[in-house]
């Protein structure tokens, strides 16, 4: 049976999610990875009493409404899990990241006062866990690219790399590196990025992000050369094939090689909560439809509604391949 009214309601009112179990946060976690999210709001969806009201499955509820791009309510549901849960660190990076795509959708004013929101939350998770290397990282990007007038400076980057030392080499040289392009010093830039490919024990990521840099940079040849690496580092698996389909796509180079990424990340098990199945199979669906190939690009949709059907952009996809 469809639970697609169950899952609209869920998205658009405010929660009341069971105490899950054991085996339904692993359930859901294991959604989130694979991009299944019409199982995961199953499994999540309001209980009558607030009573039962677990901090844990209001922060995969928040998780999973950022896949979905529903920023209010992973707003809602992570503020939910900072009021029953104030000390999880993760909680509250949860809780600063999803202030942060809704502040990246706003108005200057109120991104102004989202901004001080963000900047709080990040500082809150190193606070409670001095060793959470992505609250870590997620505050040092944010002193990186905020201005001043919002808590940001390069200086408080800077040390935040420091700590970053301690906890995650690769992760430390990455915030340098994007110090360094910050203040127009490209040398030093490409010098931690490499930094970090170095010190990485999976390094296909660090070379997408080298990869980025050289795309930003308009040095095609260069950004080609680190997909390369990166796809021979990671022999075909995860997270980095999406990352260089999504080079290719920004930079309109090969598409040929883009599809073949995207099919085997899919088919691939180690899929990454951060590209969840559904928009890959969507970003595949609108390349397919560029090289003339309209019943694939309805299969790829096809594919996206079967497990993310609320996800809100598949209908406007399915519009524009024609569908």
């Amino acid at each position: 049976m469809r639970i697609v009214p169950l899952l609209l309601i869920a998205l658009f009112v405010p929660f009341a999610v069971l105490a899950l179990t054991p085996e339904g946060r692993m359930d859901v976690i294991r959604d989130l990875q694979q991009g299944h999210a019409d199982h995961a709001l199953e499994v999540l969806q309001p209980a009558t009493s607030a009573s039962t009201a677990d901090a844990e499955a209001q922060q995969l509820l928040c998780r999973l409404a950022l896949q979905l791009e529903r920023w209010d309510a992973a707003v809602a549901a992570c503020a939910k899990a900072v009021a029953l849960d104030g000390n999880s660190s993760n909680n509250h990076l949860w809780y600063g990241r999803a202030l942060g795509e809704k502040a990246d959708r706003v108005s200057f004013l109120k991104a102004y006062g989202l901004a001080k929101r963000v900047k709080a939350e990040f500082e809150t998770a190193v606070t409670l866990d001095p060793h959470n290397a992505e609250a870590l990282s997620a505050l040092g990007e944010y002193y990186t690219e905020a201005p001043a007038l919002v808590g940001g400076g390069k200086d408080k980057a800077a040390v935040v790399a420091g700590k970053l030392d301690d906890v995650d080499h690769a992760r430390a040289e990455e915030l340098r590196g994007r110090i360094a392009a910050s203040n127009k010093d490209m040398a030093a830039a490409e010098q931690h990025f490499r930094g970090a490919i170095a010190a990485a024990p999976r390094s296909a990521t660090y070379w997408m992000v080298l990869g980025s840099f050289y795309q930003k940079q308009h040095d095609i040849g260069r950004m080609q050369e680190a997909i390369r690496s990166g796809l021979d580092a990671n022999g075909g698996r995860g997270e980095p094939l999406v990352g260089a389909a999504h080079l290719l796509t920004r930079t309109d180079q090969d598409p040929q090689t883009a599809i073949r990424l995207l099919r085997q990340y899919l088919a691939s098990p180690e899929k990454s909560e951060d590209e969840p199945a559904f928009r890959v199979h969507l970003l595949l669906a609108s390349l397919l439809n560029k090289q003339g190939d309209a019943a694939g690009a309805a299969r790829e949709i096809q594919a996206a509604t079967a497990i993310a059907s609320v996800y809100h952009p598949t209908k406007q996809v399915a519009t524009n391949t024609g569908r």
